[in-house]
């Protein structure tokens, strides 16, 4: 069958490709279902350009989350100099105090603390932006630095100073110097203790049921001593007193 001059229509999205041409034995109906076609196909494409539009956003998305920066020291440019580590591309150098030696980051990674050697002083810097905050005073020749896991505390250690500075890490305040030994050069913290594990006996729904059933009788005996008459039955009732505790112990009820 011979085909018209009109040309055909066609709509893609990736590999996936609709074509239309017009034949010569049905002009009019073809031309109606032509345009049904052509609405098909403009509506696909739409739906060709959400559907890519929202895997770019997860794409992005997913890119953001797996992020991550190396903070360099340069001690000798009074920079620093953050690098990404999905690419290992360095960025621009962020500027700092002089001397830059020790780097910590907070356990949330908002900020990253810079000790500057030569000029006894911390620079904050914000890793959303990268961008250096106001030079926090401490002691003398800062030479290491280190925060506490719950990320409250900064400590600082200052070589010549003789001493660590503590610096409360939601407002950047120093706090009154501690004084260590000679040439402090390295701080470490150790990690939270973990929360004590109760043991078998620690609550009352996990207590042996022979314990209770004796813990609850021994209540009862005391008790009945306390409010014993007589001195023959005071007797017997801390003769049974006596065998409950001895019970008790022998099943390694606490």
């Amino acid at each position: 069958m011979a085909t018209t001059g009109e040309p055909g229509l066609s709509a893609g999205c990736g590999s996936h490709t609709v074509g239309l041409v017009t034949t010569g034995g049905n002009f009019l109906a073809s031309t109606a279902r032509n345009r049904i076609k052509g609405e098909r196909i403009r509506l696909a494409g739409l739906a060709c350009v959400v559907l890519l539009f929202a895997w770019a956003t997860v794409i992005a998305s997913a890119s953001s989350a797996q992020a991550a920066t190396a903070y360099v020291a340069n001690q000798f440019d009074d920079n620093v100099t953050p690098i990404a580590t999905a690419t290992n591309a360095p960025g621009t150098p962020i500027p700092v105090g002089f001397g830059p030696v020790a780097i910590a980051i907070t356990p949330n990674g908002a900020t990253a603390y810079v000790a500057n050697q030569s000029d006894n002083s911390v620079t904050p810097i914000a890793t959303a932006t990268n961008a250096p905050g106001t030079p926090i005073p401490v002691g003398d020749a800062p030479a290491a630095i280190a925060i506490t896991p719950n990320g409250a505390t900064a400590y600082v250690a200052n070589f010549t100073g003789d001493s660590v500075t503590p610096i409360a890490t939601a407002t950047n305040a120093p706090g009154t110097p501690i004084p260590v030994g000679n040439g402090p050069s390295a701080i470490a913290i150790t990690p939270e203790p973990a929360s004590p594990t109760a043991g078998p006996s620690a609550s009352p729904s996990q207590e042996d049921p022979k314990c209770k059933k004796l813990r609850k009788k021994l209540k009862r005996q005391k008790r009945g001593l306390a409010a014993a008459a007589t001195d023959k039955k005071r007797s017997q009732i801390e003769a049974n007193i006596k065998d409950t505790k001895r019970r008790l112990k022998k099943l390694g009820c606490t």
